[in-house]
């Protein structure tokens, strides 16, 4: 059969689709404290420093200590219900359009794969983003809360964030993510596709082949396409919580932001360009980790269900 044509198969956008979805049910599960303090301390104004008395989190040990203490060891894992089906279904659709822009796509340069891996990989992420934004923005919404909770569960999030500007308020935030997943998920896909070359063309033979490559090709990818990316993702997180600010006031400072514009402008003049990577090693941490999970389950799950066939 040929290549492109087995690629375009139903059969193995089907299983990209369930793939993708075991691989962000997984990931998601090992990630989940991290992102918490991720998006704890982007949407905290003050600095993220030990020297910052006036800041709520001062650093990840203080900020797990201090959640506990405060919510409880579960809040760790709060919105967790939204994260689950958000990563599901992001990495189901991300995977399958990946695959289908693939197997459309051919260079006749031996690193054109690489090139190849980005396209797809940006078209990819960016029909992912569209379709989940509204998951996003209320996974953001349940982590940034404190307690009481404004949001108790899913309906009545919903019905409240609805309430703001009807569906219009479920994609605030929308022009960063977009401006940050489509070249970040461009760049993961890349990077792993060159790193995975490197390390079976370059460090070792090609027979030399395990899970250890694909792991660690997705943990450096991760880490480098989100450094890469990581202002506009705090832009984003930013953007997602107005109209959010009562179930915030406890927090800290509260900030009003009337664009993507005006939120990257303020941040960058009021809280410096380091803040911009508040919290960057937690970050880069849950990406490297996040990445990595999900290429080693994405590839396994697809082998299952491969060998399943015959």
């Amino acid at each position: 059969v040929d290549r492109w044509t087995l690629l375009m198969s139903s059969s193995r956008v089907s299983d990209s689709f369930l793939a993708g979805c075991v691989s962000g049910c997984v990931s998601r599960s090992v990630i989940e404290p991290l992102d918490v303090l991720k998006i704890r301390f982007q949407l905290q104004y003050e600095p993220v420093r030990k020297a910052s008395l006036s800041s709520k989190y001062r650093g990840s040990l203080q900020a797990l200590q201090l959640i506990s203490k405060e919510e409880g060891y579960r809040a760790l894992w709060k919105g967790m219900l939204v994260g689950q089906m958000l990563y599901a279904l992001y990495n189901s659709v991300q995977f399958s359009v990946y695959e289908i822009i693939k197997g459309n796509i051919s260079l006749g340069h031996p690193h054109g794969a690489h090139l190849v891996g980005f396209v797809s990989g940006s078209a990819a992420g960016g029909v992912a983003t569209a379709v989940c934004h509204p998951l996003d923005l209320m996974r953001t919404r349940f982590i940034g809360q404190g307690e009481p909770k404004t949001y108790p569960n899913i309906y009545k999030a919903v019905i409240s964030i609805h309430a703001e500007q009807g569906l219009r308020s479920f994609y605030k935030g929308l022009t960063p993510a977009m401006i940050c997943i489509i070249p970040q998920t461009g760049f993961y896909f890349g990077f792993h596709s060159f790193f995975s070359y490197v390390w079976s063309d370059v460090l070792f033979s090609k027979e030399f082949h395990c899970k250890w490559r694909t792991f660690i090709s997705g943990a450096m990818a991760g880490i480098a396409s989100k450094t890469l990316m990581l202002p506009f993702d705090m832009t984003k997180k930013r953007l997602e919580v107005q109209g959010f600010e009562k179930a915030r006031m406890e927090f800290g400072t509260v900030r009003r932001y009337n664009s993507f514009g005006h939120c990257f402008k303020s941040i960058l003049k009021e809280e410096g360009f380091g803040a911009f990577y508040k919290g960057a090693y937690v970050s880069l941490l849950k990406a490297g980790i996040s990445v990595a999970v999900t290429f080693l389950v994405y590839e396994q799950t697809l082998a299952f269900l491969s060998d399943r066939k015959h």
